[in-house]
């Protein structure tokens, strides 16, 4: 995730297309982060495609990391792997449901719908849950646990809604509830990364590392099967190109993706012309729109590679072919 620009600089250059008058007016870091939401969202453009490297859990599945919202191609020991429709399995052609020891690293089944940790309780396993904090000024901030309890009833609080408020205590603070299965986390904008994890008796065990800029984590995860570290490729073994993940900036020293000053003026234009009422405000904003992701189109087509495949084909007669 890397970029020549960071908020202040953005904001320097172009808050004026929000109100000339005042460069700290809220309304510019809302429409840029809009902006950046519609650009990341469009397309693999520059900045927003990053590589990631993956270890299977226990039950032969990857989770992705905070930053990437999908897997777009991916190799296993240096080996271009398909990846699947959550779908797949269920189309008449496909495999059916196939079980992770089953599996050899080939094909990807993505797993539909996001979770929010990088692994799970144990099936027939339950535990309250331990949220630790690196940072004692997270104290007194309140995270709220949603799941299901060890005999599958949803979790509900003294006053019959979903999920459990646990308030932040230095160093860790254990639920009430015993959760069998944890299903969405909320949490505030931290100081420091939090731990989260199950207790297994006494025992915890991660589930998961939520970073400060987290409030709502969700993630992408995918079935492989148990795939060993090679030798050769090492912690390289699975490695992936993912979409990234949009994700607000709010600190002037935060990294402004996609870094195309030009497209990102044209973009808080259309924006500016969205909040307009007339067709022609619509029909402006288009324009800007299409000058934004030209823009973006050209930096794109700058950065590639020269080199074009090719397909040499043998010709086979007809009266050969059985």
């Amino acid at each position: 995730m890397n970029s020549q620009l960071s908020l202040a600089q953005v904001r320097a250059v172009l808050f004026g297309y929000v109100n000339p008058a005042n460069a700290n007016d809220p309304l510019f870091l809302s429409r840029l982060n809009q902006a950046r939401e519609r650009i990341i969202n469009a397309g693999t453009f520059p900045g927003c495609v990053v590589e990631g490297f993956f270890a299977t859990d226990t039950n032969g599945s990857i989770t992705l990391p905070p930053h990437a919202e999908a897997l777009l191609a991916v190799d296993v020991r240096g080996w271009p792997t398909p990846i699947y429709s959550e779908f797949h399995r269920f189309t008449p052609v496909g495999p059916g449901l196939v079980r992770p020891e089953q599996q050899t690293g080939a094909p990807f089944f993505d797993l539909g719908g996001q979770v929010c940790t990088t692994s799970d309780i144990p099936e027939g396993s339950s535990g309250k849950i331990r949220t630790t904090i690196t940072n004692a000024a997270d104290a007194g901030n309140v995270n709220r646990y949603f799941g299901l309890d060890q005999s599958g009833n949803e979790i509900v609080d003294a006053l019959g809604n979903r999920g459990e408020n646990v308030t932040l205590v230095n160093p860790s603070v254990d639920t009430t509830h015993t959760f069998s299965v944890i299903t969405n986390v909320q949490k505030q904008l931290s100081k420091g990364r939090q731990t989260v994890s199950w207790l297994d008796g006494t025992t915890p065990i991660t589930l998961a590392v939520y970073q400060t800029y987290e409030t709502n984590p969700l993630y992408k995860r995918y079935q492989i099967g148990t795939v060993t570290t090679d030798t050769t490729y090492g912690s390289r073994t699975i490695a992936g190109k993912c979409k990234l993940r949009y994700q607000p900036v709010i600190a002037e020293t935060d990294l402004v993706i996609p870094d195309n000053m030009g497209a990102l003026k044209f973009a808080l234009l259309a924006i500016l012309q969205e909040d307009g009422v007339s067709d022609s405000n619509r029909a402006t904003a288009q324009n800007f729109w299409g000058d934004c992701f030209r823009l973006l189109d050209q930096q794109h087509k700058a950065q590639r590679g020269g080199a074009r495949r090719t397909i040499n084909w043998n010709k086979v007669s007809s009266r050969n072919v059985v």
